[in-house]
Order: C-alpha cells, then sequence, then structure tokens
C-alpha cells in the first residue's frame, strides 16, 4: 500500500510522512480491518507501507494518544480493545460540547448559511433513500460540522472535532444498519425547524437527542454483540426483516 493512497477520515487532511501514516492506520482501525487487540508489528507496518521505523513509532505515538492503539513497553503496539465505559463517555461528552456549539452557532448564522443546511439535508435524505451508509455517514460529518462552524466559541469546536474523531471507531459499529439513516433525516428535520425559528435551545436538545441515539446503539453493539459488534446491527436488522 502506498502511503500516497492514503485515505482521510473526518475530512481531516494529512501531509506529513507521520500524518500520512496515522490516517492510513486509524481508517482501517476504524473500520475493523485491524480488529481489536490486534498486534500492530513495526517491522511488518514498515513494510507494507514502504517506510522507515522512525515516522512509523510516532505515528503510533499518535494513536495511541488519540486512544486507538495500546503500546506496552517491551510488547509493541496492539490496537486499543472496545471500552463501553469509554464509548459511553465519548457519546456523553460528545452531547454536551456540541449542544453547545450548536446553542451558540444559531443566533450568529444568516438565512444564506441555513439555507446550505437545508441543502446538506436534501443531501442526506437523498442518500438515506438509497441506503448508502457510507455516503450517508460522510455528508452527516459534512452537516454538523457546517453547523458547528458558525459557533463563536472556537475552543469547542476544536473540541468537538478531536472528540468526535475519537467516537469515529464506534460509531463504524452502526455502518450496518440503513434504518437508522431514515430516522436520522427525521430527527436532523427538527433540528431545521427549530433552527429557522431561532430556537437555540431546541437544538441543542435535538443534537442532544442525536448523539445520545447513536450512543444507545452502540452500547447494544458492545455488550449484546460483544462477540462480533461489527455484525451486530446487521445481523439485528436482517433477524427483524
Amino acid at each position: 500500500m502506498l502511503l500516497s493512497e492514503a485515505t482521510t477520515t473526518a475530512g481531516i487532511k494529512r501531509y506529513t510522512l507521520t500524518e500520512q501514516i496515522v490516517e492510513w492506520l486509524s481508517s482501517r482501525i476504524i473500520t475493523g480491518e485491524y480488529p481489536p487487540n490486534a498486534p500492530l508489528t513495526e517491522v511488518d507496518l514498515a513494510e507494507t507501507l514502504g517506510c522507515s521505523r522512525s515516522p512509523l513509532r510516532e505515528a503510533l505515538r499518535v494513536l495511541a494518544q488519540e486512544g486507538l492503539v495500546e503500546l506496552v513497553p517491551g510488547k509493541g503496539a496492539t490496537v486499543s480493545p472496545f471500552e463501553p465505559r469509554r464509548a459511553a463517555e465519548f457519546y456523553d461528552t460528545r452531547a454536551l460540547l456540541e449542544s453547545a456549539a450548536a446553542r451558540l452557532a444559531v443566533p450568529a448564522m444568516t438565512p444564506a448559511q441555513r439555507e446550505r443546511l437545508w441543502h446538506i439535508l436534501h443531501e442526506l435524505r437523498e442518500t438515506a433513500e438509497k441506503g448508502d451508509v457510507a455516503a450517508y455517514q460522510d455528508i452527516n460529518w459534512s452537516f454538523h460540522t457546517e453547523l458547528y462552524s458558525f459557533c463563536p466559541n472556537s475552543t469547542i469546536v476544536d473540541l468537538v472535532r478531536m472528540i468526535w474523531r475519537r467516537t469515529l471507531r464506534y460509531g463504524y459499529l452502526l455502518r450496518g444498519d440503513p434504518w437508522r439513516l431514515r430516522a436520522s433525516v427525521e430527527r436532523k428535520t427538527r433540528l431545521m425547524t427549530a433552527l429557522e425559528a431561532g430556537d437555540a435551545d431546541a437544538v441543542a436538545d435535538q443534537i442532544t437527542k442525536i448523539i445520545l441515539g447513536g450512543k444507545g446503539d452502540v452500547m447494544e453493539a458492545l455488550t449484546l454483540g460483544a462477540t462480533d459488534p461489527y455484525q451486530y446491527w446487521i445481523k439485528k436488522r436482517e433477524a427483524l426483516s
């Protein structure tokens, strides 16, 4: 795999060699290609990536800071296990930060900016009708980042981006559940109605409901589907259909 082919997650573009390695590895950890507790052998990764071990080690340290990798002295690196408690904390933190960002963004937005969000919501609705979960999640990120970009508190926005990245791995567990898309569009439609009315508290409340709804589904996959959380919602929907 050439590093020039490295993908990006959460719309964040990386340019240095270390950053490319971080992105390449994180995307594979998030999708489960490197599953929880899998060893990340420096020799094998360096050969796969065609790089020296120095930037690879730095990338592993970055991923450890992001909670995706565990570094054990004398034993090397492994993919961090799924931790229900930490997942719950991530989603609770997101609910606090993102509702605050949304509340502050509402009075700062212009009609043209609100129209832009309506346009993104229209894209989300079309994608939901097609059942394209992967594309929906990409557009969903655009919807949220567009909304939060109008928050005048840049510190909150930076924290939102950081914690969102940490929940990507858990959010991926819901990727096989197209039914969620329709419910998500309905919630965002209610959010936009509140936004048009200038009701900042109602917008913040909808954001909280959206995030905590995702938290509940992730926790279900991690507990009831602990043996294979990636397949939990796929199998559950198949059983119900």
